[in-house]
């Protein structure tokens, strides 16, 4: 798992040879095979339905409960509120 403010797509997870990429606020998600694909050019999602579907709820799980559990200063930060789901 990894979450950050640089990129579009900012929260990751990855399972095996699968890793899903989701942007903040967990709207628009990208699921690549990195074995077949190491550089992420092809987006999966279409093609893997039970793979994407598993793997999303699990990225947004797991997200909102570092979320829950982290520092709360940081959730005051203007350009965070604007970019993540505090639910």
């Amino acid at each position: 798992y990894w979450r950050n403010t640089q990129y579009t797509f900012q929260l990751a997870i990855r399972a095996k040879e699968w890793k899903i990429v989701s942007n903040s606020q967990r709207t628009e998600f990208e699921l690549y095979n990195l074995y077949l694909d190491p550089r992420e050019t092809a987006d999966l999602s279409k093609h893997y339905p039970k793979v994407f579907e598993q793997m999303k709820a699990q990225l947004i799980a797991y997200d909102k409960d570092v979320l829950a559990e982290g520092p709360k200063w940081w959730q005051k930060e203007t350009k965070l509120k604007q970019t993540i789901p505090f639910d």
